[in-house]
């Protein structure tokens, strides 16, 4: 081959190797920046959001979740046509995508103003943003004329509101008004289902009454839209009780996932591992060989139904952080590794988006460093109080490189072996550095802070002295401090080369005299 084409093939080589180098570059920025819009949107940072999401389509554009993500912020700051571009790319990449259909198809639709604005606050419900939707419907209330169906649309979207922020005295009353305005409304399924609901969060006697009328919705209705939605109030009040009902609530899900109340069932999922988490988190404390609790079972059973049901991946990681970080809390704090790590293995059996594995992997390492540093801990314990030899804390060393205290761990290593020493009876004059001594020495070798060597060779220098020469051992004082020289950086060798010289200067003095 001549020296050209291997010339060429070498510069292409490197041209791939670039390329490969920015694209992965090009691919971690656009998951962080699209990380960081969920965050800002959570925040209600809707600007920061967007110019996030702006950044992450730049280098991840086959991303569905890049323009969902754009399209949501861009719609909560009124910018209604980028939103519609936003989302129509999104069905590009995703055509089944629910949320992004119904948002094209509210943007579309030819409506007049009013009837837009009536949509949007339905939507700005359905996704959570009551106080958005409740500023919005307000205005459009006192201040907008409106036609009967534009009111009747109004009032039971203040209503349901009001049922959303648990107010069930006002969803009544704006129900009683709508039903006042319009008498023939009382007995539709919508209102019936919607004071049903305001019943429930009242509480108190209403509460039997909103059961009743949902059960018989139930009944009367069979297998409508109606019929489910009463259904899921049912389920969610078992649940919100502590009763057993997930599994039926994540059945209804998989069920009736394209219905815009299956929202609300999802958060109850997210809702009913909480409460079991508290109702753990609010248990005695578990001892270091104690397994996973009956809530904390419960709540993994629960995850594992939310996970499937959750398709955003900003829910699943949130999920995750919950789950994860109440395992650590709750068992690494005590020492009760086995049940952390049992948690997480249930976990991971769950479908799990790439992000939420991540979440787990760095709670498993986590994991991995507390129990490793109680180890350590107990370790350093029985060596300095001789239980143990430091042979024990070498291997700890030896298998745990990079863990957080295995500065320490090295430091402690030398002192195990300079106190071997120690023990030993007092040398004899033609004595050789001990074992241990030379192990010493080894082990601040391997250490890498500069200045933490410098500190440990004193330490060792003065062992050499005390322990060697002042008994008459010269030979392996000097020897001792001789070996720490090279140990040292070059700006800090003349102090020991000081030491080895006044050690001569005594020893001759000795000889004199």
């Amino acid at each position: 081959m001549s020296r050209c084409r291997k010339l060429s093939i070498v510069a292409l080589t490197g041209c791939l190797l670039l390329t490969s180098a920015a694209g992965l570059h090009a691919q971690s920025d656009a998951e962080t920046a699209l990380e960081n819009a969920r965050v800002a949107y959570q925040a209600d940072q809707f600007e920061e959001a967007r110019d996030q999401a702006k950044k992450a389509s730049q280098t991840a554009a086959r991303n569905p979740d890049v323009w969902l993500m754009l399209g949501k912020a861009h719609f909560q700051l009124g910018e209604l046509d980028e939103a519609l571009v936003a989302w129509r790319n999104l069905l590009k990449l995703a055509p089944n995508h629910e949320y992004g259909r119904r948002m094209v198809s509210a943007l579309e639709g030819q409506v007049s103003d009013i009837d837009l604005r009536i949509r949007l606050a339905s939507v700005n419900v359905s996704e959570g943003f009551v106080q958005t939707a409740r500023a919005d419907l307000q205005s459009l209330r006192t201040r907008s004329p409106l036609s009967l169906e534009q009111r009747r649309k109004v009032l039971m979207l203040l209503a349901e509101v009001a049922v959303l922020e648990v107010k069930g005295t006002e969803a009544l009353a704006i129900l009683n008004e709508l039903t006042t305005r319009d008498a023939a409304t009382a007995d539709t399924l919508p209102v019936r289902l919607l004071t049903a609901r305001a019943q429930l969060v009242t509480g108190g006697a209403l509460t039997t009454f909103g059961l009743a009328e949902l059960t018989k919705i139930v009944e009367e209705a069979g297998d409508t839209p109606d019929a489910q939605l009463a259904k899921l109030e049912l389920l969610l009040h078992r649940v919100s009780r502590g009763e057993d009902g997930v599994t039926e609530l994540a059945a209804w899900i998989e069920e009736n996932g394209t219905l815009t109340a299956s929202r609300r069932a999802r958060l109850g999922l997210r809702d009913s591992v909480q409460r079991y988490l508290a109702a753990s988190a609010a248990a005695p404390a578990p001892k270091a060989d104690a397994e996973l609790n009956e809530h904390d079972k419960s709540a993994l059973t629960a995850a594992g139904h939310a996970f499937k049901a959750f398709v955003d991946v900003a829910d699943q990681t949130a999920l995750a952080t919950a789950l994860t970080t109440h395992l650590e809390k709750r068992y690494v704090a005590v020492d009760a590794f086995a049940a952390a790590r049992s948690g997480l293995v249930l976990i991971d059996q769950m479908q799990l988006l790439d992000a939420v594995s991540a979440v787990v992997a760095g709670s498993r390492r986590r994991i991995e460093v507390a129990e490793a540093t109680s180890e350590y801990m107990q370790i350093k314990q029985d060596v300095q109080e001789a239980v143990a030899g430091p042979e024990v804390l070498a291997k700890w060393i030896a298998d745990h490189p990079g863990h957080p205290m295995e500065l320490d761990a090295r430091q402690t290593l030398v002192t195990a072996y300079l106190d071997v020493t120690r023990r030993q009876p007092a040398p004899a004059a033609d004595a050789e550095l001990s074992a241990s001594d030379k192990l010493a020495i080894a082990a601040v070798g391997a250490i890498k802070s500069t200045g933490e060597v410098s500190k440990l060779v004193q330490v060792l220098s003065q062992h050499f002295r005390k322990h060697y020469f002042d008994r008459g051992a010269h030979a392996a004082a000097i020897a001792g401090v001789e070996a720490l020289v090279p140990l040292e950086v070059p700006a800090r060798r003349a102090p020991l080369t000081d030491v080895v010289a006044g050690m001569q200067r005594d020893i001759a003095t000795l000889e004199y005299t």
